[in-house]
C-alpha cells in the first residue's frame, strides 16, 4: 500500500539522484581534453560514476528516510 514512507522517499529520491547525475555530467564534461575522443571518454566516465553513485545514494537515502521516520 502506499505509507508516508514511499512517499518521502518517492519525493526526496528523484532531487538526489539529480543532483548526482547533473554534478558528475557537468563535471566531467568541464574537465574534459583531447577533442572528441576525450568527450567520448568523459561521456563513458561519467555514465559509469553517475550509475555507481546513484545505486549508493539510493540506499543511502532509502536508510536516512527509514531512520527518520524510526521505522527500524
Amino acid at each position: 500500500g502506499l505509507t508516508v514512507q514511499n512517499l518521502t522517499g518517492g519525493v526526496i529520491k528523484p532531487f538526489v539522484f539529480a543532483v548526482v547525475i547533473g554534478a558528475v555530467g557537468c563535471t566531467s564534461g568541464l574537465l574534459s581534453q583531447g577533442g572528441t575522443r576525450g568527450i567520448g571518454r568523459a561521456t563513458t566516465q561519467a555514465v559509469v560514476k553517475a550509475s555507481i553513485l546513484v545505486l549508493i545514494s539510493n540506499f543511502l537515502v532509502g536508510y536516512l528516510v527509514i531512520k527518520m521516520l524510526g521505522w527500524a
